[in-house]
């Protein structure tokens, strides 16, 4: 059946497996832009992986490199899954809830102090800043 002697070696040495922290606007439609990946291609090569998590954590996308060159890459996309799709910001007439970065999710007011930070997700914040309406009444 099978004539030639397959070769088989640990994954490791034939490719590798990337870790990109991407910025929360950043689309899963622009990763796939050979121009997105300009400032980090020269590290990448054809049968790499590349896994993409943004800041906030809202979305986890799988790419794998199809081929690179000095400020180019051709990726195609292995897995698109949406950890929650609420991450916009949300702004009401006194509260800004959202994601800081460094800070994790945050409740601002409007005008920009910052009233709680660090929270691990949108909802928690939300729950921050409901209980602290009925503490301010």
């Amino acid at each position: 059946m099978y004539n030639k002697p397959l070769v088989i070696e640990e994954s490791s040495y034939s490719r590798n497996v990337w870790f990109i922290k991407s910025v929360n606007e950043s689309k899963v439609e622009d990763l796939l832009e050979p121009n997105y990946w300009s400032n980090v291609a020269q590290v990448l090569r054809a049968g790499d992986r590349i896994e993409v998590v943004p800041d906030d954590r809202h979305y986890f996308v799988e790419l794998f490199v199809l081929g690179a060159s000095k400020n180019w890459a051709k990726v195609v996309l292995l897995r698109n899954i949406t950890l929650y799709k609420d991450n916009e910001k949300e702004v009401g007439t006194e509260f800004v809830i959202d994601f800081g970065g460094p800070h994790k999710w945050r409740v601002r007011t409007t005008t920009g102090d910052v009233l709680v930070k660090d929270l691990e997700t949108k909802e928690a914040a939300s729950i921050w800043l409901e209980k602290h309406k009925k503490d301010m009444k």
